[in-house]
């Protein structure tokens, strides 16, 4: 069975990137066909999906109803306050070269908290069957040095990993507390499988709190595991008035994702919408900048997002839905489950189902611009009364009794 696994993933390790560099190209119509086979057979989508909407103005009957529904969310006054403690010691062990940094670090400070920082990334998502004791102890010791320098009353950690000796584990949180007694928490970011919840399940052996941030996810009956919102940099995603790009994609290139966003780049080109889907493997070269990122989101009419993950019935929530929202740019969202417990479709964004609709939610984008207007502030208005960074930060310290 192993060697069958291991085939299977180096398979699909191939083709992902053959289709990379093809999505890359200009041989759109080629991608299209290539990456829907691939899709049905590595998502095993094989059944005939329901259609949602069949041209442009079943689409605004649509999104007429909902805002009619919604009608009592565009009112009211979204200047809350906040119990959040000024001054509070937080202590962040995360991974800084990635987006960590912008949503964790930056709004920690901005809600007034006294933070400090250690870059987990040389002692966090390694297997253990890798060689790494050996920076493992030197970080370690980095890590209680700062603590006891530190004293912080609160330390947060990336935790969507599974711990053992190559890592931060459940027997070096020990040690921490016999250095400095706070609470310490975990964030998983992922929550869709039994894997992740096998993570939760070591983690919750050593700390106060485990937090996820997948909508609709129970605890499974775990003590202190608890769903928070996903949440943003205001200071990088906001409202702009400059929208220069149509629709607009970025991101590491999957499986799941070749067909519609080769799709897009084909009828962004046949309508001549502008359009720009950045696509890249990981953190490659082609990889823009948070900077660059965030710009160009908070330039877009409309930002396409794709939730499905290259394994079979895998639909996520991911950070770029709130990124888009609180840049008050059109959400274009591949349809999943998850999504419906925070937002609501065709009030707060566009669902799709397949590239017809794919193609008439672009349409909708560019030609409805009073209808994305209202479906862009209604979104943007309950992100702000209960997704911002300073209310989810409210949420975890009341859940961690800080």
């Amino acid at each position: 069975m192993d060697i069958i696994r291991k085939f299977y993933h180096h398979l699909l390790k191939k083709i992902d990137k053959f289709l990379l560099r093809l999505c890359r190209g200009e041989n759109l119509l080629l991608v299209v066909f290539l990456s829907g086979i691939a899709r049905k057979i590595f998502l095993r989508e094989f059944s005939i999906k329901k259609h949602n909407y069949r041209n442009i103005e079943e689409l605004r009957q649509l999104v007429i109803i909902a805002m009619k529904e919604q009608a009592a969310e565009l009112v009211g006054n979204y200047n809350k306050e906040y119990n959040i403690s000024a001054g509070l010691k937080i202590l962040l062990v995360l991974n800084l070269k990635t987006s960590f940094e912008d949503v964790w670090v930056k709004t920690a400070k901005n809600a007034g908290f006294n933070v400090d920082t250690f870059d987990a990334d040389k002692i966090s998502y390694f297997s253990p069957d890798v060689s790494n004791l050996g920076v493992m102890d030197q970080e370690a010791g980095k890590l209680l040095r700062k603590v006891k320098d530190f004293q912080p009353q609160l330390i947060l950690l990336d935790v969507n990993y599974l711990g053992n000796p190559n890592t931060i584990n459940n027997n070096f949180i020990q040690e921490i507390r016999k250095i400095h007694n706070c609470k310490i928490v975990g964030h998983m970011g992922d929550y869709c499988s039994k894997e992740a919840f096998s993570i939760a399940q070591y983690w919750l052996r050593s700390l106060d709190v485990v937090l996820h941030s997948a909508p609709g996810m129970s605890s499974g009956g775990l003590q202190n595991f608890y769903y928070i919102h996903r949440f943003v940099n205001e200071m990088s995603f906001y409202p702009s008035n400059e929208r220069r790009t149509d629709i607009f994609f970025s991101g590491s290139g999957n499986i799941s994702r070749y067909v519609y966003l080769a799709f897009a780049k084909l009828i962004s080109k046949k309508r001549k919408y502008r359009c720009q889907i950045n696509v890249h493997y990981h953190h490659d070269s082609l990889a823009l900048s948070p900077e660059e990122y965030s710009r160009l989101i908070r330039g877009s009419r409309a930002v396409l997002n794709l939730s499905a993950r290259p394994a079979p019935n895998v639909r996520i929530v991911t950070l770029r839905v709130q990124e888009a929202i609180a840049s008050k740019s059109l959400l274009i969202e591949e349809k999943n489950d998850s999504i419906t417990n925070i937002f609501t479709p065709y009030a707060h964004f566009i669902p799709f189902d397949s590239k017809k609709e794919l193609a008439i939610a672009m349409d909708f984008s560019v030609n409805c611009g009073e209808l994305v207007d209202k479906i862009t502030e209604g979104a943007y208005r309950k992100y702000l009364r209960e997704y911002s960074s300073k209310i989810i930060w409210n949420q975890i310290l009341y859940l961690c009794k800080v």
